[in-house]
């Protein structure tokens, strides 16, 4: 429900800020919705820890994430993201090439294979882009190449989170943050229900 102009809605985004165009359009953003967009400057893999670090994440607080998006460029932030995220808290991810990458999905070692696997991440759900031929040069592809990139969605599960291997926690000792329950399916369904014609196999 909402849109953009939904004055509950706030975002708080982690990057070096290193290319010309990146921290005008922050400044944009931060003068038509004032108050809203909080934007951290640095390396993610160092700056988020700490900002959740720093954070009251416990249940009484306000900071609890709807939806999050993790980078391509940092082998943990994913990781670090859904360990602070309630259940139900719907996720994504960079765009990439191809869903066997090594960092982001579900190569070997990437991040989004071990969510899955210890299970902190369901009812994943893959899509792949239309293919297309640029016209122009851009920072990660060049003119006349072909891409279709591919990304995932996925719900947290709350079995991930910090609190759950934290006894000494406030939040632990209060029980710990609940897990999603058989009857928590709406942003299950919601997940399945997006797309099914430019649905991809999930890989193994």
């Amino acid at each position: 429900k909402g849109g953009v102009d939904d004055v509950d809605i706030e975002v708080i985004t982690f990057d070096r800020f290193e290319r010309p165009y990146q921290l005008p359009i922050v400044n944009i953003l931060k003068q038509k919705f004032p108050g809203r967009l909080t934007h951290v400057k640095g390396d993610s893999c160092k700056t988020l820890p700490a900002f959740l670090k720093n954070a009251d994440v416990d249940a009484e607080s306000n900071f609890q994430c709807d939806f999050l998006h993790g980078s391509s460029m940092c082998s943990t932030d994913i990781i670090d993201l859904v360990s602070h995220a309630k259940c139900g808290t719907i996720l994504t991810s960079t765009a990439m090439d191809s869903l066997g990458d090594r960092s982001v999905y579900f190569g070997d070692k990437a991040q989004w294979r071990k969510l899955r696997d210890d299970g902190c991440i369901d009812s994943i759900a893959c899509f792949g882009e239309e293919p297309r031929d640029l016209d122009r040069s851009f920072m990660f592809n060049k003119n006349s190449k072909r891409i279709s990139h591919k990304f995932c969605i996925a719900r947290v599960t709350g079995v991930c989170h910090y609190s759950n291997s934290h006894p000494t926690s406030d939040l632990q000792q209060r029980g710990g943050m609940p897990y999603c329950g058989q009857n928590s399916v709406d942003s299950a369904k919601l997940l399945h229900g997006i797309c099914p014609n430019n649905r991809l196999k999930i890989p193994v």
